[in-house]
This record gives structure tokens, C-alpha cells and sequence, in this order.
């Protein structure tokens, strides 16, 4: 019933919903469960014409820390009522430095020389020296997205692994599709062995809507603007864009970042509801009132005939506090929903050239 799609897009955000305070407690023991429902969109944008496929569902399961060393997987019990009878498999295993470098570095298809690195909606500020440009070639290391954008988001979540002991550097991980016939609002239960742990999601945690782009313009200077409808939910928003062209050495990277920030974690994972705050202040996301976000000119030149913007809503990260029996460890629960709209523009028409203003409304 459950399709398993492996990878690490959520281990980051697992490591930050660890308190520092926890991890200095050793002793403690404390683990968080970290549940992030994801509701993923791709929308083809062709001659002011757009297409939407139909939206899927993921749900990314971390475990972090465990105590113990036994290879036993938990098992996931989902509501019965959504019609759910069989477990997920929660695998477990440890922690190394190779998932961590994984998990910090964007999923390159292969190696590239130079990375440029965009930030900021609308035109760069006149004291913003962009872009921001590291050889890859030279730096290989696992530190590489630190030095690409320093990042606070990544340099905790690297640091809290990192200073956590290594006899206990134990994660279950799981990625899995998630049928659209079923639901997370319910009575949860998590096993291992004579272990379990229950839990009530609410409706706070279920899926969030598809976010529905509204709009996307080229203007006369080649900037693009997108622009999204609003949810009800969404605690704040960032876009981000990747841009390649094939054989050549370089990497082109935007986010509507106000300060320097690559995005890896934040395009694959929810930061979790305390980051969420402090990244909100910090500038890094966008807050909830914002819907719209103009793509500077002097990252869009780059495009070719093509580019991929994407577009990510968090929901408010929802806290349940469990009910540990049979002697099972203490654990908290954190769901954490959110949603993604991929738009590709193809840019090879005529209608899409510089000066066009062409605009693109989504299908309702």
C-alpha cells in the first residue's frame, strides 16, 4: 500500500527539531519523531498555456537519536479509519559523515566548476555583491554549502550531529509515497519490538491544499515575476531556482532569500517550527502575507530556453506529546506539513520574449 522512495531529503530538518538543551543531556535521552507530509505539484507553463499534473503526496519519517545499536526496524500504524491496515517500515540504522554530506550538498547530477549563488526578490541592492561564486573543484569537501552560503540553517544541524557521541548516532529514516486515499488525521501508533508509542495527529497536521501558482510574467528587463495564491496554512514561503545548461561548467542558483542562502535544506525539507521564526526574522523566508516574488534579470539571462522555479509553503509545525507504553523510550512527535509547486516555463516562444509582459494564469 506504501511505495518507499528512500534518500535523505528531511535528515537536516530531523537534526534541528533535536534541541541543543537535549543533545547537551545525554543522559536524557530524548528522541524527536519527526513526521513531514508533503504535497507536491508540477505545473508546465508553454505559450501562456499551463498544465497541471495531478498532485502526489510524501510523507518523510525521521527518528533521532535512538539508544541502542539493534538493527530492528519500527513499524508505523496509521489511522484505521483512512482505510490503512499495513505497517511502514521504518528502518534503522547509523548515522556517518557520507549521509551528512549527502543530506547538506544539492543532488548535482555531476560534477561542475563554478556555482553562482543569487539571492533577493526584485533588483539586488546596490551594497549586495552577487553573485556570490565558489569552484567546485577546489572545495570538495563536505563543508561545501557552508562555504557556497553560510547558512546558519545547515551549520546547526551540521554541528549537532557532529557533537553528539558517536555510539549513539542511530536514525530510522523512511520516504515514502503517500496514497491519496489516506489520511494522517487520527490515532497513530510507532513499534519496535515490545515498544510502542502512541499518538493523535490532529487536522493541523493532515496535508496541506496544492499550492496553485496564479501567475507568471516576464517583464520588459527579463525579470520574471511568480506569483502564487495565498494559504490559509502556510506559516511563510520561499522560491528558489536552479539553472544549468547542459555541458556547460557552471551553475546558476536563486532564492528570494534577502540574505546569501542556497536553499538546499529549506527546497527539500520543512526547517521545523523554531527555525521557521528565526528565519522568518532573519529574513531568510518570506512571511505569510507575501504572494508574489519577481526573479531578478541577471539570474533569468542565464535560463536558455527553460527554467524551474519552485515555490514552497510551511504550515505550522505541530507538536503532539505521546503516550509511551511498555517501557519504550520518551520520544516527542513533531508534524511538520509542507507544500511545493515546480513551475517549468519554457521561454522558446515568442510570446515569452522580453518586452511580451505575457502572463500565465493557472487553471482553477
Amino acid at each position: 500500500m506504501h511505495s518507499a522512495r528512500g534518500g535523505m531529503s528531511g535528515l537536516l530538518g530531523a537534526l534541528l527539531c533535536a534541541s541543543s538543551a537535549t543533545l547537551a543531556q545525554h543522559n536524557g535521552f530524548e528522541a524527536v519523531y519527526r513526521i513531514e507530509p508533503t504535497t507536491l505539484r508540477e505545473v508546465l507553463v508553454v505559450n501562456q498555456a499551463i498544465s497541471n499534473n495531478p498532485a502526489a503526496r510524501t510523507v518523510a519519517l525521521h527518528l533521532w537519536p535512538i539508544q541502542g545499536n539493534g538493527a530492528a526496524p519500527y513499524r508505523h500504524y496509521l489511522p484505521a479509519a483512512a482505510g490503512n491496515s499495513s505497517p511502514i517500515s521504518v528502518p534503522v540504522r547509523k548515522l556517518s559523515a557520507t549521509d551528512l554530506a549527502l543530506a547538506r550538498m544539492h543532488p548535482f547530477e555531476q560534477p561542475f566548476k563554478r556555482v553562482h549563488v543569487y539571492w533577493g526578490c526584485g533588483k539586488p541592492a546596490g551594497r549586495d555583491r552577487q553573485p556570490r561564486t565558489l569552484r567546485t573543484d577546489v572545495l570538495t569537501d563536505v563543508r561545501l554549502s557552508a562555504r557556497l552560503a553560510p547558512s546558519p540553517v545547515e551549520r546547526d544541524a551540521a554541528q549537532r550531529l557532529e557533537d553528539f557521541p558517536q555510539d549513539k548516532r542511530m536514525v530510522a529514516s523512511q520516504d515514502i509515497r503517500f496514497p491519496d486515499e489516506l489520511r494522517m488525521n487520527g490515532p497513530h501508533e510507532l513499534r519496535r519490538g515490545h515498544h510502542v508509542t502512541r499518538f493523535d495527529v490532529s487536522k493541523q497536521g493532515e496535508f496541506l491544499a496544492p499550492l496553485d501558482i496564479a501567475n507568471v510574467a516576464r517583464d520588459d528587463d527579463g525579470s520574471i515575476e511568480v506569483q502564487w495564491k495565498k494559504s490559509a496554512a502556510a506559516s511563510a514561503y520561499f522560491v528558489n531556482m536552479f539553472i544549468h545548461q547542459r555541458l556547460s561548467p557552471d551553475v546558476y542558483i536563486w532564492t528570494s532569500s534577502r540574505t546569501p542562502e542556497a536553499g538546499w535544506l529549506l527546497s527539500r525539507s520543512h526547517p521545523g517550527g523554531e527555525q521557521v521564526k528565526r528565519l522568518l526574522e532573519s529574513r531568510v523566508l518570506l512571511d505569510p502575507e507575501t504572494d508574489r516574488c519577481s526573479i531578478p534579470a541577471a539570474v533569468t539571462r542565464h535560463a536558455g530556453d527553460a527554467l524551474v522555479i519552485q515555490v514552497h509553503a510551511y504550515a505550522a509545525e505541530m507538536r503532539v506529546a505521546p503516550r509511551v507504553e511498555s517501557g519504550a523510550p520518551a520520544l516527542s512527535v513533531r508534524i511538520a506539513p509542507r507544500a511545493t509547486s515546480s513551475v517549468m516555463v519554457d521561454l522558446s516562444g515568442q510570446d515569452n520574449v522580453p518586452g511580451s509582459r505575457a502572463r500565465l494564469t493557472s487553471q482553477r
